[in-house]
């Protein structure tokens, strides 16, 4: 690896955990949408510093997953536990708008429980990369 993409990995890392930071005091404050997105954000900028590692990146969220998938989870780089929380971020977009929120009749309601395993299912991806 460069020192210009060992730079970059330790970037994007720290905006991850920085970014997964922020979904925890959205969580904490109730806000329950802001921090779904935080915390896909968290684990998407982590996929990327790993990426960065191998020289390799998209300009795509498909492609950054599909990177991921093939250069660390199907590797065994990253260990079965870590790598749970990779569908989970492929899958981010369509819990946001169905699993994670509800409807109440007056529009969408984020469920509590839902975000709280979201989060736990994504805080891995910033520790597989340091």
């Amino acid at each position: 690896m460069t020192d210009v993409n060992a730079t970059l990995a330790h970037h994007r890392l720290a905006r991850a955990r920085e970014t997964l930071a922020d979904g925890h005091v959205l969580l904490s404050a109730g806000r329950y949408a802001s921090a779904v997105n935080r915390f896909y954000y968290g684990a998407f900028h982590a996929a990327r510093a790993l990426l960065a590692t191998r020289e390799l990146d998209s300009s795509r969220h498909s492609g950054v997953i599909a990177l991921f998938q093939q250069h660390f989870v199907k590797t065994g780089v990253v260990s079965a536990d870590v790598a749970r929380a990779a569908p989970c971020v492929r899958e981010a977009p369509q819990l946001r708008l169905r699993g994670l929120l509800g409807d109440d009749g007056r529009g969408s309601i984020p469920r509590a429980a839902r975000v709280r395993a979201f989060r736990g299912r994504v805080r891995g991806l910033p520790r597989a990369v340091a």
